[in-house]
């Protein structure tokens, strides 16, 4: 395939779709974790404990197929690096259908976890090279919000009366369904094709480095309070299910977050929206804090997703808009998956008789993010491709 016909073919609604759905699909098993979770416990009988080490396996997984991909995407062509992902996970969703012990169980999750960050990145490589990132990743945001929803309505009762092969049977549908139906219309891209798209000079260099460090930055803050947004909610008064019934609504405000940023694109520039996003999640900081009801509590979880969905995209989007690589742009996952590893962490060193420093550290990351993000919008005008 021509370089001209290759960049033709990716603007097409169907490719950005496949791109978006093969994406999402790396990470699937974490918008349905609730349901995963019930299932671990109740037919494999793991203690918290050990549900906590499978889900650390498999996000350090993901973390780890996104590093995989700066090999792959030298290597094989666009397509042969989609059916890598897609085909593994199908394997391994299969496998772990038989795998009952917690040691190889945990293990398989690694791989999946591996197979996941191979798609996930390569959707963002692939979102990245089209020409209106922005509101790209905001749909990329969109959709992935939609499967959360629907996966946590549905699922977590298909598993309380079937077990957790519901689970895989959803996964390995969804991963057969995008290989058979889906991956033809990604660009068959060749590696010397992606070559021809440039390099970055060492000033837009440090400038996609400087946003992966906001994105870290973000994503420590996310970690962090997103943690223990539902231990917060208990120590209030609020039962399990009133506290897991609000987070799961609070999931309308991510969708209204992404459906923002799809919809507003880069209209009015970046630094706006922005500043709307993070500033929506420092109000829902500030009304947690002051004290709440289901209700109070609902919203603000609501607006903290809201913000976070909406201040995503852009920072993809900018990062798309400076990279000419690509391998930045693969990084992005990884850099995020490593933030809201150490968010926990970090809250944990400081957490003694209330959550008054998840609050005060997450808000304190949170503005560290914008102004990073902020001062890349003022600065790099001259250094973003044609947008």
């Amino acid at each position: 395939m021509s370089n001209d016909g290759a960049v033709e073919q990716l603007n097409k609604n169907i490719t950005i779709f496949s791109l978006i759905v093969i994406g999402t699909l790396g990470i699937m098993a974490f918008q349905v974790m609730p349901a995963f979770v019930m299932g671990m416990i109740n037919d494999l009988k793991l203690t918290p404990s050990q549900i906590g080490w499978v889900s650390s396996a498999q996000l350090s997984g993901v973390a780890f197929g996104s590093f995989l991909n700066l090999y792959l995407i030298k290597v094989f062509s666009w397509r042969r690096i989609a059916t890598i992902g897609i085909g593994l996970l199908i394997l391994i969703d299969v496998i772990s259908i038989f795998v009952t012990d917690f040691v190889p169980f945990a293990v398989l999750r690694l791989f999946a976890g591996t197979a996941g960050g191979i798609c996930v990145s390569f959707g963002a490589f692939g979102l990245a090279h089209t020409l209106k990132a922005d509101r790209n990743f905001g749909l990329f945001m969109t959709f992935q919000v939609f499967c959360a929803i629907v996966g946590n309505m549905f699922l977590p009762g298909l598993v309380q009366a079937n077990g957790i092969i519901c689970i895989y049977i959803f996964l390995i549908s969804v991963e057969l369904l995008a290989l058979f139906v889906l991956l033809n219309n990604i660009p068959n891209m060749e590696v010397a094709e992606q070559e021809a798209t440039g390099g970055n000079s060492k000033r837009v260099w440090a400038l996609c480095f400087l946003q992966l460090f906001a994105i870290l930055l973000f994503f420590v803050a996310l970690g962090g309070f997103w943690t223990y947004i539902a231990p917060i909610g208990l120590a209030s008064g609020l039962s399990e299910q009133e506290t897991g019934r609000a987070i799961s609504l609070g999931l309308f405000g991510g969708l209204a977050g992404s459906f923002v940023a799809t919809h507003l694109n880069i209209r009015i520039g970046r630094l706006i929206p922005i500043m709307i996003a993070v500033g929506s999640q420092f109000i829902a900081l500030g009304v947690l804090y002051s004290g709440f009801d289901f209700t109070v509590f609902m919203l603000s979880a609501g607006l903290f997703m809201f913000g976070w969905y909406m201040f995503f995209p852009y920072q993809l989007g900018l990062l798309a808009a400076l990279d000419r690589d690509g391998r930045p742009m693969i990084l992005a996952n990884a850099v995020a998956g490593i933030g809201s590893g150490l968010g926990p962490l970090i809250l944990a060193f400081f957490l003694l008789d209330d959550y008054l420093p998840a609050y005060t550290i997450s808000a304190t990351f949170l503005f560290l993010a914008l102004s990073v993000s902020a001062t890349l919008v003022l600065i790099s005008k001259n250094d973003l491709k044609t947008e």
